[in-house]
């Protein structure tokens, strides 16, 4: 297939990059809504991979309270948890690139 001189090998390649980097964008935003500490939470356990316990350690909280926390921003976050557990997947894909 050729468009405007260049040639595209896989159309269905193009559409995925695409909807993945729409997919980033929109996750970007919710991020953008959080207040710094729930950015914190988010980052420490969905993007840095710690445990709840290590990060309530690092933050002098329970983990019981990282726990009503992490629940708390998700349940608020505007952002479905599907569409959210697919964007980790991409970003983790692409190395944080953004």
């Amino acid at each position: 297939m050729e468009e405007s001189g260049f040639e595209i090998a896989d159309k269905s390649l193009v559409d995925e990059i695409v909807a993945d980097k729409l997919l980033l964008d929109e996750l970007y935003a919710a991020l953008d809504e959080l207040s710094d500490d729930e950015r914190s939470l988010i980052d420490a356990l969905y993007f840095d991979e710690k445990s709840e316990r290590s990060f309530a350690d690092e933050i002098g909280l329970s983990q019981k309270a990282v726990n009503k926390r992490r629940h708390r921003v998700l349940g608020n976050c505007p952002f479905p948890r599907k569409k959210a557990e697919t964007a980790a997947k991409i970003y983790e894909k692409n190395e944080g690139k953004r």
